[in-house]
């Protein structure tokens, strides 16, 4: 997550384009290198992110989604995005929410 994706981390320019892509919220679940990510990432200032830790992530990726799933219990919907996908764009990502929204 913290290899140079342009002139940020990977992990920032993920994040980077859900919050340009207009979503209320952005749970960003970190593994046992937490703090590492945390000062390296260079994520944005924004307060939209919410950071969580799975304790649990020597179980698999499932258990970091049930995390992230858990940080998002009151939400109406949830899209699950990795932190590792350049190819997504912003764009792509309203199309999703759109379509969600139109039923």
């Amino acid at each position: 997550m913290l290899l140079p994706a342009g002139n940020c981390t990977l992990l920032s320019a993920a994040v980077a384009l859900l919050l340009e892509a207009g979503l209320d919220r952005v749970v960003v679940v970190l593994s046992d290198r937490s703090q590492e990510v945390r000062r390296g990432a260079r994520l944005p200032a924004d307060p939209r992110i919410v950071l969580v830790v799975c304790p649990a992530w020597r179980a698999g990726m499932a258990s970091s989604l049930k995390r992230g799933l858990e940080a998002c219990a009151d939400a109406d919907a949830v899209l699950v995005a990795l932190g590792d996908q350049p190819g997504v764009t912003a764009n792509r990502v309203r199309m999703v929410t759109a379509a969600f929204g139109s039923g």
